[in-house]
């Protein structure tokens, strides 16, 4: 015992750190990674267009060539783009964090979900070659932020 009454109680802290944390729900991980992703896509989006038009309006830019500058491929496409990637790959790492498993399992399950999301929310507007593009950017982006969250040795 503590002779000393003006020193804190001392507690055994690292049987706890100590302790593997148990696999976590899968349909969370699912849940959580895909409403990251598509909540997030969509404020880059809108973040993106927002600054975009704002940029426009005193050039008095015609609404046919501001459309075009939303292509994927376009300069501010790809800044878009870019941002929409690092939101899949926090919406990877997360799903990986909470399902908690050894393997990209959640995280390939995840990836197709988002892509079919993807694919029934561009409803033909995009030509082939481009969706198969974003797509594998996509996959790639997911599985990115899980493999970071299964190379870091605290996520134990």
């Amino acid at each position: 015992m503590n002779h000393n009454l003006y020193e804190p109680p001392q507690a055994d802290l690292e049987t706890r750190s100590m302790r593997p944390r148990q696999p976590g729900s899968l349909v969370k991980a699912l849940l959580t990674g895909t409403g990251i992703e598509i909540v997030g896509t969509l404020l880059v989006a809108l973040g993106v267009g927002v600054v975009y038009a704002l940029l426009l309006r005193p050039d008095g830019v015609s609404a046919e060539e501001a459309a075009k500058a939303f292509d994927p491929l376009s300069p501010i496409g790809l800044i878009g783009g870019a941002l929409g990637l690092l939101v899949s790959v926090f919406a990877g790492y997360a799903c990986a964090a909470i399902a908690n498993r050894d393997d990209y399992k959640p995280s390939y399950a995840m990836a197709a979900i988002s892509l079919g999301l993807g694919l029934l929310m561009d409803a033909g507007q995009s030509s082939p070659l481009t969706l198969l593009l974003l797509s594998a950017l996509t996959v790639g982006a997911v599985l990115l932020g899980s493999w970071l969250h299964l190379r870091d040795p605290k996520s134990d």
